[in-house]
């Protein structure tokens, strides 16, 4: 089987995490920066009332789903584990869940696609950005996102039998574990990745502003997925 980071293309939408009281496990992660610190219950939105798509992503880099898309993967054997609905800053609770997958890939034995900027200097897990090469509005010539490729060796299949969607171990964009007068508490996100039998389901049924760039196995006698 074969397994893809997924990108959401279209607009972000509201806000999302650690600027709404959200619950972090602030004795996990890294000691420094804060990446790869838990949340605990319900993810904390703003903005989010009147959405009606079914996938997007907010602002802040966490990736929410319908109740809709929830039951419609569960309904075709998805497994996603046990989702939290996103709740409101008020306290209402929304009909959409935080994708959130319960398992991280390791990390990967190769990365291209990506550059490093102001990495964390004892965990280095996050400070991972796309390489873009820059285009010219008044030339016509967009900007382009270089494609992100991850090479894995030795991915383990009781690892993969567990789920349908995972973390990278590599996290985009950098975390500040505490507020300091110039920096608001932010923890860098890792990216999605969704196994074969997800993205198929997915373009079966149309999701709009998806799309998926695939990992690269080294040893693929190793990728033998139970069904």
């Amino acid at each position: 089987m074969n397994y893809y980071i997924l990108r959401y293309t279209g607009k972000q939408k509201g806000e999302s995490g650690e600027r709404f009281s959200s619950d972090y496990l602030m004795n996990s992660g890294c000691p420094i920066c804060g990446t790869m610190i838990e949340l605990e219950g319900n993810l904390t939105t703003k903005g989010l009332k009147n959405v009606n798509n079914d996938f997007f992503e907010t602002l802040d880099g966490d990736f929410i789903i319908s109740i809709f898309f929830f039951k419609f993967m569960i309904s075709h054997n998805i497994k996603l584990g046990s989702l939290n609905n996103v709740i409101d800053i008020d306290g209402t609770k929304l009909p959409l869940f935080y994708l959130k997958p319960h398992y991280y890939f390791p990390r990967a034995d190769k990365v291209s696609g990506l550059i490093i900027e102001n990495q964390c200097y004892f965990c280095k897990q996050n400070g991972y950005f796309n390489d873009v090469i820059i285009g010219d509005l008044e030339k016509d010539i967009p900007t382009i996102v270089m494609p992100v490729i991850l090479e894995y060796n030795n991915i383990d299949n009781e690892l993969l039998n567990k789920s349908d969607t995972f973390y990278t171990w590599e996290h985009m964009g950098v975390s500040n574990r505490n507020a300091e007068v110039s920096r608001e508490r932010r923890f860098a996100r890792p990216m999605l990745i969704v196994s074969e039998n997800f993205k198929e389901l997915i373009e079966s049924s149309k999701f709009k502003n998806i799309q998926f760039e695939r990992v690269t196995f080294v040893n693929n006698s190793r990728i033998d997925i139970q069904e």
